[in-house]
C-alpha cells in the first residue's frame, strides 16, 4: 500500500486553487452538519433526495451527490486526494477550466455508475465526490505524467518514504479500479468503481484536450512572435532601428530562445534583453549553439556583441577562442584581431599552433604586416617544433 503526500513540482504554479479549497470546505461543512446536528432519519432523506438513485435518476443529482459522504473515512479519503492532486491541477489549468473538468467528471462518472449498476443495488443512493476527483486524477496523469509524487509505502507494517512518477502512481490506481470493478478481489459491489473508471477516463480525455489547446495556442503565439521578430531582424540588418518592433511584442514572450525558432531571432532576442546578466547568458549560449551548427556569421555576431557590450573580464578564454575560430573561417580580419588581442592578454596562452598560423597568414594577406609578424613570432616561440610553425609563410 502506498499513500501520496506531496507533488514535487507544485511550487512552479502560482495560481490560487479556489475551487479545490471551496469544495473541501463545503464538503466538510455539510458532513459536520449532517452527522453532528441532524438526525439519522433526516440524513437518510438527504441521501435519497440529493444522492444518485439509479432507478430514480435526476440529472442534477450528479452534482449534488458530490457534496455528500457516507462516513468520516469516506470524506477524508476523497478530500485528501482532491487536496493532493487538485491544487496543482487547478493552478495549471486555471479555475474556469478546472471547474469544467470537475463538473463533467461528476456527470460522466455518475452515468458510468448508473449504466453499470446491477438491479440489486439500483435503489440505493450513491454519494461521494470520488467520481469527480477521479476525473482530476485522469487529467493529472495526462498533463503531468513525469511529475514526481512523493509517497509513504507501507512495508512490513512500517511507512517508508519513496517517490515515483505520476504515470506509475495513477496508472496503478486506475488498474486497481478495473480489477475491483471485475470483482476479482472479493465482494466490492458497495463501492462505485465504474464511477471511478468513467471519471478517470473522461478526465484523461479532457486533460489531453487541454494540453493540445495549450500547445496550439503556444504555437500560434510563437509564430506571431517569430514573424514580428523577423521584421525586426530585417530592420536590424538594413541599419534601421528595430527597437519599436521589439517593444511592441508582449513582455517576456521573446526573451527566452525557443528550440524551434531560427537562431538569428534568438540572437535578436538576446541583444534586446534588458537584463544585463540574462542578455550575456543568452548571447553566450547562442554563440556556442551557432558554432555547433556551423552558423559562423551568427556566431561572429554574438561574439561581436559580447566583446562590445560587456566588460572584458566577463568573457572567458573559451569565448575568445570561439570568436577567433569563427573569424578565421569567415576571414574577418577585424574580429580576428579583436579576438587575438583579448587572447594575448590572457595569462593562459594555449591557443593551438594551427590557430596562430591561420591568424598570422590571414593578417598578412589583409595588410596587417606588423601584427602578422608578431603572431608568427609567438608561434615560433611557443611551438618551435610544430609542423604549423614550419609551414607558416609570414
Amino acid at each position: 500500500m502506498f499513500i501520496p503526500y506531496k507533488i514535487e513540482e507544485e511550487h512552479e504554479y502560482t495560481g490560487k486553487p479556489i475551487l479545490t479549497y471551496s469544495v473541501i470546505v463545503l464538503c466538510v461543512a455539510i458532513h459536520i452538519y449532517l452527522y453532528k446536528y441532524s438526525t439519522e432519519f433526516f440524513r437518510n432523506n438527504v441521501f435519497y433526495d440529493y444522492g444518485v438513485v439509479p432507478v430514480d435518476y435526476r440529472w442534477w443529482n450528479s452534482l449534488s451527490c458530490t457534496f455528500l459522504h457516507g462516513g468520516i473515512m469516506h470524506l477524508l479519503g476523497n478530500m485528501y486526494f482532491l487536496w493532493i492532486y487538485g491544487r496543482t491541477c487547478e493552478k495549471a489549468l486555471g479555475t474556469i477550466k478546472f471547474t469544467l473538468l470537475y463538473i463533467i467528471g461528476a456527470f460522466v462518472s455518475v452515468w458510468a455508475h448508473v449504466i453499470s449498476i446491477t438491479w440489486f443495488y439500483a435503489d440505493d443512493p450513491t454519494i461521494g465526490a470520488s467520481g469527480a476527483i477521479s476525473a482530476v486524477l485522469g487529467a493529472f496523469l495526462v498533463m503531468f505524467p513525469k511529475t514526481k509524487v512523493r509517497l509513504l509505502v507501507t512495508t512490513f507494517g512500517r511507512p517508508l518514504p519513496a517517490f515515483a512518477p505520476a504515470s506509475f502512481v495513477l496508472g496503478f490506481w486506475f488498474l486497481m479500479q478495473i480489477v475491483y470493478s471485475l470483482q476479482l478481489a472479493g465482494a466490492v459491489a458497495n463501492v462505485a468503481f465504474w464511477a471511478h473508471i468513467g471519471g478517470f477516463a473522461i478526465g484523461a480525455v479532457l486533460g489531453g484536450l487541454f494540453v493540445w489547446l495549450h500547445n496550439f495556442s503556444q504555437a500560434q503565439d510563437e509564430r506571431k512572435t517569430a514573424a514580428a521578430m523577423m521584421q525586426a531582424w530585417q530592420a536590424f540588418g538594413s541599419g534601421s532601428d528595430p527597437t519599436p518592433l521589439m517593444e511592441a511584442l508582449p513582455n517576456g514572450i521573446w526573451q527566452r530562445p525557443e528550440a524551434k525558432r531560427e537562431s538569428k531571432l534568438n540572437v535578436l532576442a538576446a541583444i534586446f534583453e534588458p537584463d544585463h546578466e540574462k542578455s550575456y547568458k543568452l548571447l553566450h549560449d547562442q554563440l556556442e549553439r551557432s558554432v555547433d551548427r556551423k552558423e559562423y556569421g551568427l556566431a561572429m555576431l554574438c561574439y561581436y556583441y559580447l566583446v562590445t557590450h560587456f566588460r572584458e573580464w566577463e568573457l572567458d578564454f573559451y569565448s575568445h577562442r570561439m570568436g577567433l575560430s569563427m573569424a578565421i573561417k569567415m576571414n574577418c580580419i577585424k574580429i580576428m584581431a579583436c579576438a587575438y588581442r583579448h587572447l594575448s592578454r590572457s595569462d593562459d596562452i594555449d591557443a593551438p599552433d594551427r590557430l596562430l598560423k591561420a591568424v598570422a597568414e590571414s593578417m598578412y594577406k589583409n595588410g596587417y604586416i606588423h601584427d602578422a609578424k608578431a603572431v608568427a613570432a609567438i608561434l615560433r616561440e611557443y611551438f618551435p617544433t610544430s609542423n604549423y610553425t614550419k609551414e607558416c609563410t609570414v
